[in-house]
């Protein structure tokens, strides 16, 4: 990263939260559709490429090389770089397709949002049954489906933003609980991807940090208080998840491999009973719950041997 001629003017921490910041992967910003602030010139139509782009691809390897495909929402965006990155490393080629506030599950959509992410799915869903993957990465914030509250770390941080988005499905009435709502949703969803390629990867819930993790780096940095890591509770994230967790094991198949982030960030044995957002002078989190590029490195890793297993 370029610092334009200003980095003699900056502190080696504030330096490492510029990083941090700008590590974190997505779609642009246009593709982020909140109808709330439509008094804030939000466009009530997402442009075109929003809904499904054009595979973008990485890598050298030949074009029989297995193929796989990351899709998901902006947790897909932050990470589909790390993990396309590993896949060329192991002789694959890739493609990514993410669109932020969607997940890519057919039956969510955000409020008011007049089915964009309902196209924005089969958009996705046409090109992974064109391009005919040999794996499926999926990778959503399912604690975003499954819960209406902004996540409270208990510690002093809570998330900005609150859901934006609506559950609905044919086989549940106005009178199901939204976790339930979300459990159908995702499990046949789940199903559904299943059937569009030979392998599909589940990324699990990612958890989130609650506060704004860079903020908290630095301001801890500042005033000789950082104790060499940044953590929350372990057991918050199972209070958060569980039902997602749930979800997503009951609509495993033979086909369907689980990758949980939780044993890469949480409960370690360095830090038992802990969550890890920042560990020395490494931001795992670029703001409450996005992966960084470190983050997201250390996730993408976990996918290796799942590659190596699947020659």
């Amino acid at each position: 990263m370029k610092f334009d001629g200003f980095a003699y003017r900056m502190s080696p921490t504030l330096k490492q939260v510029m990083v941090a910041r700008n590590s974190v992967k997505r779609v642009p910003g246009q593709c982020q559709y909140f109808p709330a602030l439509h008094q804030f010139n939000v466009p009530t139509q997402l442009p075109d490429h929003c809904y499904g782009p054009a595979p973008t691809s990485l890598g050298n390897a030949g074009t029989d090389a297995p193929f796989a495909m990351i899709i998901g929402d902006s947790y897909g965006g932050a990470t589909a770089d790390s993990f396309m990155q590993v896949l060329a490393g192991e002789g694959w080629r890739s493609a990514k397709i993410t669109v932020s506030g969607c997940a890519a599950l057919p039956g969510f959509n955000l409020m008011g949002d007049q089915l964009q992410c309902a196209k924005a799915f089969d958009r996705i869903k046409g090109i992974v049954t064109q391009q005919k993957p040999d794996l499926l990465i999926v990778v959503n914030r399912y604690n975003f489906l499954f819960n209406d509250r902004p996540f409270d770390n208990g510690e002093g941080g809570s998330g900005t933003l609150g859901p934006f988005g609506t559950i609905s499905h044919d086989r549940l009435g106005p009178n199901h609980s939204l976790q339930e709502r979300a459990a159908v949703v995702v499990s046949s969803g789940v199903k559904l991807l299943s059937e569009l390629a030979p392998n599909i990867t589940i990324i699990y819930p990612i958890p989130e940090a609650g506060w704004y993790v860079p903020h908290l780096f630095e301001r801890q940095k500042a005033r000789g208080v950082y104790q060499g890591a940044i953590s929350i509770a372990s057991d918050l994230y199972w209070r958060r998840n569980q039902a997602a967790v749930t979800a997503l094991d009951s609509a495993r198949s033979d086909n369907v491999i689980k990758l949980d982030p939780y044993r890469l960030f949480c409960d370690r044995p360095d830090f038992p009973g802990r969550c890890l957002h920042a560990l020395g002078d490494q931001l795992f989190y670029g703001d409450t719950n996005h992966l960084t590029k470190t983050g997201a490195d250390i996730l993408a890793e976990a996918l290796r041997p799942v590659l190596q297993g699947l020659h």
